[in-house]
């Protein structure tokens, strides 16, 4: 249940967050004419660290910049107890990844590779890790490939024969060894053992835009928002991979 807390008290406390540079002047102003008209917003989210409880800030940074801007006295703030910092982490990532002013593909890339290699969570499995974020499995699985790492779960499988999914030969590590030639219907762009042809980079985005929402519409905003968030952790993915994989000249 949300309480009130006094803004100058919220100002102190250390922030937890992802963002690259800190809150949006732009967006702090907007929210800031939006509360002096009185618009409710939702509560901040407050975590206390283990037993002794210290404060921290991991949702509503935007919002605390823009009540103090507009003046504003108190504002009503979600406090959460959590065991350690990576729960705080955790925490700090889903509320910003999940609505506001949201974390941008390069913020979500960085986040995710730096939690990946804290040694806690390198103990904790993809499926753990990523209910823990709200991303997909096979995002997790990526940026594991990606760092070169693997899900414990796995390790402990004792699984080394490679795998042949829809033609696609995986290695043991998880890594594609080979990509067979594919035509998109949409755009008709295909992979032709090395190379693209039939259209540029924007082609092919618009290519697997339109096979991910094929027969969903944008009235359907819940399914239609699913599946942008699916291209999202797939550019994701494709950022993290393209990153790592940068041969140093």
């Amino acid at each position: 249940m949300a309480k009130k807390m006094k803004v100058e008290e919220l100002a102190l406390l250390p922030v937890r967050s992802f963002r690259t540079n800190g809150p949006n002047p732009e967006t702090v102003a907007e929210y800031a004419a939006l509360m002096v008209a009185g618009a409710t917003f939702p509560a901040l989210t407050v975590v206390e660290v283990g037993k002794k409880a210290e404060r921290l800030l991991v949702g509503g940074a935007h919002r605390l910049a823009a009540a103090t801007k507009a003046g504003i006295k108190e504002l009503p703030v979600e406090v959460v107890k959590v065991k350690s910092e990576i729960e705080a982490d955790f925490l700090s990532f889903r509320d910003n990844a999940a609505h506001g002013l949201l974390l941008t593909v390069e913020e979500k890339r960085k986040a995710i590779l730096d939690l990946l290699q804290r040694p806690s969570v390198a103990k904790m499995s993809n499926a753990s890790v990523a209910r823990s974020l709200g991303v997909s499995d096979m995002t997790i699985g990526r940026y594991r490939d990606a760092l070169g790492t693997k899900s414990p779960a796995a390790a402990k499988s004792g699984h080394k024969k490679s795998a042949v999914k829809d033609g696609v030969k995986v290695d043991k590590g998880g890594k594609v060894e080979a990509v067979p030639v594919k035509r998109d219907r949409a755009s008709g762009w295909e992979f032709n053992g090395g190379s693209w042809s039939g259209g540029g980079a924007e082609t092919i985005v618009s290519g697997i835009a339109a096979r991910v929402t094929e027969g969903v519409s944008p009235k359907s905003s819940a399914t239609w928002n699913q599946r942008m968030e699916y291209l999202e952790s797939v550019a994701t993915g494709l950022l993290a991979y393209a990153q790592s994989h940068k041969v140093q000249s």
